[in-house]
Order: structure tokens, then C-alpha cells, then sequence
């Protein structure tokens, strides 16, 4: 994971961090998912690997009782952070992949809870909130884009005031992921470069940074 890209591929500087659960065991053969268990260890693990970052990850199957949605839990992370000065800046919102509140007619409560990690990551210093358009959150049709775009309008300015970022993950070809981004307002919205998928679709990296890297924010 990586974080302040800057353009011109040979003299790109970044700031390096780990994705939550890659530093405890593996919890039922998931490399991402939150670590119930141990998450606190992870700080003190990062900071002996001279890792600066930790990304947050957040689950449907465990969203009650992730400390991020909690006050006690809020404090915690601040006090691990600053006894370590492990940052928590970006949050991957695998919930969203699960439950995409644009995929469904009865979204209130996600809606609901969307803007409840709003109001966490901001009090944690989160700048980034990853939004993945992959697997069961890919938009597969105009409809389903629509509905994403429209939502996500109405929500900028809740976002905006959280002083958050929201970085869309997607399969979309070179193309059109940039056309797409065209609907958004590039000081709120950008994109989360994942390179496996990438690679694992066959997309050329030049076509994708000549399309869009402007928009690119985090690296996976």
C-alpha cells in the first residue's frame, strides 16, 4: 500500500504502509479482514518494520464491533498511533463491496452507515475511504452507474465537510474509468490503484496512467 504519488514514473516518491490483517495470523483463510483479535498488535508490528501506514479495513460481518465505529475504540487507535507513530490515513470499506448500497432500492440503512464512517474516520484522521467496484460491488450495467453517481452527488458535501477523500476501485478498462471519474469532482474523489487487478485483467499500466493518473491517490 502506498501513499503521496507524484507523476513521472522514475522519480515517483511514496510513503509505505500494510493492509490490516496482513500482520497477525490469517483469520479463516482471508488475508483482508479486520483482526478482532489483534488489532492492536499490528501498530507496534508495523512501527518494528519502519512501516509508517496502516490501512483500516472494514467488514460487514464484524461492523458492530469494529473499535473505528466506537468511541473507546476511536481513542484506542489514537493512542496506539501516537505511542507508535504508525498513522492511520486510509480506510478500505470491504463492507461496501459486500453490501453496495448502489446496487439496491432499500439503501437507507447503508446510506446510514456510509455516513457513520464519514463522522469515524474523520475523528481517526482518515483522509482516504476506499470504495471497491469490484467482485459484488462492480457496476455492471448504466443503471447501476447511475445510481452510484447520483448517490455519491448527493453525499459530496457530507463528504467534503469530514475533510475525506473517496477513492473508487474499479474493473473498468483505461477508458472508461476515466470517463467515469469525469462525473466526480477530482478534489474529493480519485482512485485507488490496485496493481494485481490490473495485471490480472491485462491492462496495459501506460494506457492506465495516460488515462487517468491524476485521480490516482493510493496503491494496493
Amino acid at each position: 500500500m502506498f501513499f503521496g504519488i507524484s507523476r513521472g514514473i522514475m522519480s515517483l516518491k511514496f510513503k509505505f504502509g500494510v493492509m490490516q490483517g496482513r500482520l497477525t495470523p490469517i483469520i479463516e483463510n482471508r488475508i483482508q479482514i479486520f483482526p478482532k483479535k489483534n488489532w492492536e498488535i499490528e501498530f507496534q508490528r508495523a512501527k518494528d518494520l519502519d512501516l509508517k501506514y496502516i490501512e483500516w479495513t472494514l467488514d460487514y460481518d464484524t461492523f458492530k464491533y469494529n473499535p473505528i465505529l466506537k468511541k473507546s475504540g476511536i481513542n484506542k487507535i489514537r493512542h496506539l498511533s501516537n505511542k507508535t507513530s504508525v498513522k492511520v490515513k486510509s480506510l478500505t470499506g470491504d463492507c461496501f463491496m459486500q453490501k453496495p448500497f448502489w446496487k439496491t432500492h432499500r439503501n437507507n440503512k447503508l446510506i446510514k452507515d456510509f455516513k457513520k464512517i464519514l463522522v469515524s474516520c474523520n475523528k481517526v484522521g482518515i483522509k482516504y475511504i476506499i470504495v471497491p467496484l469490484v467482485d459484488n460491488g462492480s457496476i455492471e450495467d448504466e443503471k447501476t452507474e447511475k445510481s452510484l453517481i447520483q448517490i455519491f452527488k448527493k453525499l459530496k458535501t457530507q463528504i467534503k465537510k469530514k475533510k475525506i477523500q473517496i477513492l473508487f476501485e474499479s474493473n473498468f478498462s483505461p477508458k472508461k474509468l476515466k470517463k467515469f471519474m469525469l462525473n466526480f469532482d477530482k478534489s474529493i474523489f480519485g482512485i485507488n490503484y490496485d496493481l494485481g487487478n490490473s495485471a490480472s485483467m491485462g491492462f496495459d499500466v501506460d494506457e492506465e496512467f495516460d488515462s487517468y493518473f491524476k485521480y490516482i491517490k493510493n496503491i494496493h
